[in-house]
């Protein structure tokens, strides 16, 4: 009675543990590809900096906007000293009696309202205007730039991980195969038909296996650790995503003959760090008006109203205009020197630029090719795993009913396995050569989400 009822625990126990892995398994969502997207756009950190970063020149616009405007300023003081001076001032003539006049006062109170307003500063304010302005769209342009290179980060380390999935389903198969070839082998030794050494020569082919399954299970770790920092999760935290099977529609720019023009041309358009090269010369056109300015005049109006401690030589109230009027006479070459600083920095930005563009066009025509060899692999990969399957089938065959050898099985245990491989990665380089040319073209990543929310 007792055997049967630790029996039957063992069983229960099973079943429980059975059920609690089976729900722990479903409870981990599989995450689509623009489910991915959404999440690293939203936590990754280099993109909120970026954002920050787009925040904070955006407020340095308002800051030399409000320059143009006037400055009023408020300042008050109380001050309380001993002993008080004064003196006294004798009778003049009938009706005006003597009198005490105070120098300084025992307290003192002082209230000053100034307002500062400039009415030509030679264009600095201008300058200065322009400068934010070109900083703040630079700075959304390369917010906009980091976000495209997260998103091609993000794509390619989910066709990473999907592909590494694959290559370990793919280990394990040939791992199974020729551990089903060990079996073969001892059978047929036991039976005296094969020497000991092919049995020995089959162990060490399935040691080789294990070590490339093993290679294959720490590659996928790293792939799913890599994936979880670009989504700002935790390093460890468990990878389930949805799978591809499938080859990728191809971009419909790249049907057409003119693909290779077009999609340069799309490119200048797009392309945020092509744009952001060009508002670097513009930025750099307005540092050369800003370091002219500090040659020219300079005209301000000041106003003032004072409220006081009334004394013998201060009113209780006062007020003033002043116009100031400050030109530059001699400065050593100061404004020379900086005009030819920001004349050199206008020449460099423009040859960056010219850069920027030339490698725009390489990176468009390398991603054509890369798509189109990544196609023909592709083909090559397909025709090439049906041979190897129909010829691992074959050595099989020949090898139990005698008539092959173990050889022949080995090698075509080989080349199946490298035509897995070789399908598993020609599948994927053809997903990651896609999100490359999206990348070279400067598709926005509004049109990526868009298209990946529709095959959702």
């Amino acid at each position: 009675m007792s055997m049967y009822f630790n029996g039957g625990g063992k069983c229960l126990l099973g079943v429980v543990l059975a059920l609690s892995f089976s729900h722990l398994s479903v409870s981990i969502a599989q995450m689509t590809l623009y489910e991915a997207l959404e999440s690293a756009l939203r936590n990754n950190p280099q993109v909120r900096a970026s954002a920050a970063k787009v925040v904070a020149a955006k407020k340095g616009v308002e800051y030399a906007r409000s320059q143009f405007y006037p400055k009023l300023d408020l300042s008050a003081s109380y001050r309380e000293q001993a002993p008080e001076v004064s003196f006294r001032v004798p009778a003049i003539g009938m009706g005006v009696g003597p009198s005490e006049i105070t120098v300084i006062p025992h307290s003192y109170r002082e209230l000053n309202l100034q307002l500062l307003q400039p009415l030509y500063t030679g264009g600095r304010l201008e300058a200065v205007y322009g400068v934010a302005k070109k900083t703040a769209s630079m700075a959304e342009l390369q917010h906009v730039g980091s976000q495209l290179q997260l998103v091609r980060n993000v794509r390619h380390s989910y066709f990473s991980v999907l592909e590494a999935e694959a290559l370990v389903e793919v280990a394990n198969a040939a791992l199974k195969r020729v551990e089903e070839l060990r079996r073969v082998v001892g059978l047929m030794f036991e039976a005296g038909r094969v020497a000991k050494f092919e049995v020995l020569r089959v162990e060490a082919e399935l040691a080789q296996v294990r070590d490339e399954l093993i290679r294959a299970q720490n590659a996928l770790e790293v792939a799913r650790s890599a994936f979880n920092t670009l989504l700002a999760r935790d390093i460890s935290e468990p990878v389930q995503l949805v799978g591809v099977s499938e080859p990728p529609q191809p971009p419909e720019i790249l049907t057409r003959e003119d693909a290779e023009k077009a999609s340069i041309e799309l490119a200048k358009s797009q392309r945020a760090d092509l744009r952001a090269a060009m508002r670097a010369v513009e930025l750099a056109e307005e540092q050369v008006r800003l370091a002219r300015a500090d040659g020219l005049p300079m005209v301000s109006l000041a106003t003032t109203f004072r409220r006081q401690t009334k004394t013998g030589f201060a009113a209780a109230e006062a007020k003033a205009g002043m116009l100031t009027v400050q030109v530059p006479v001699f400065d050593s070459g100061r404004v020379r020197a900086q005009v030819e600083k920001a004349e050199a920095e206008l020449k460099s930005a423009k040859e960056l630029l010219s850069g920027v563009e030339k490698q725009v066009e390489l990176e468009v025509k390398q991603a054509i090719l890369n798509w189109r060899s990544a196609q023909e692999r592709y083909k090559a990969a397909i025709a090439a795993l049906e041979q190897a399957e129909e010829a691992y089938r074959i050595a099989m065959l020949r090898y139990e009913a005698g008539a092959g050898t173990q050889l022949e099985v080995l090698d075509a245990q080989v080349a199946l396995t490298r035509a897995r491989t070789n399908h598993v990665k020609a599948l994927y380089d053809l997903h990651r050569a896609v999100a490359d040319f999206e990348f070279a073209i400067g598709k926005p990543v509004e049109l990526i989400l868009a298209d990946l929310r529709g095959q959702k």
